[in-house]
């Protein structure tokens, strides 16, 4: 991939399929649709890569033309795109978190 600025959305899969493998939308909705439109594929006119983020904190980094034109991925059929985890974040979490202070601890 050349350097240089790349054009990324940003999602989130927070849903499994019957068999417990997270599933990502990665569609969007056609501009003026109503929120009950279906979701409808980026194109690689559109947007360069997906970044998104599992619910066990897996990060991926997936190449819209690794897609096939889907609006929906399960997200186990592209681990060879995991480029980290995000669960070293929850490690400076406050546990006293539902006491309305700030969720992070202060540095030490």
């Amino acid at each position: 991939m050349p350097d240089g600025l790349k054009r990324v959305q940003a999602k989130s899969a927070t849903s499994r399929d019957a068999r417990g493998n997270w599933i990502g939308r990665i569609g969007h909705r056609p501009d003026g649709s109503p929120k009950a439109a279906d979701f409808i594929p980026y194109g690689p006119d559109e947007v360069e890569l997906f970044f998104v983020v599992d619910g066990d904190l897996l990060l991926y980094l997936i190449p819209v033309d690794a897609t096939a034109g889907k609006a929906t991925l399960s997200l186990r059929t592209y681990r060879d795109f995991v480029v980290g985890d995000a669960s070293s974040l929850l490690d400076s979490l406050d546990p006293t978190l539902g006491s309305g202070a700030s969720p992070l601890r202060p540095a030490s």
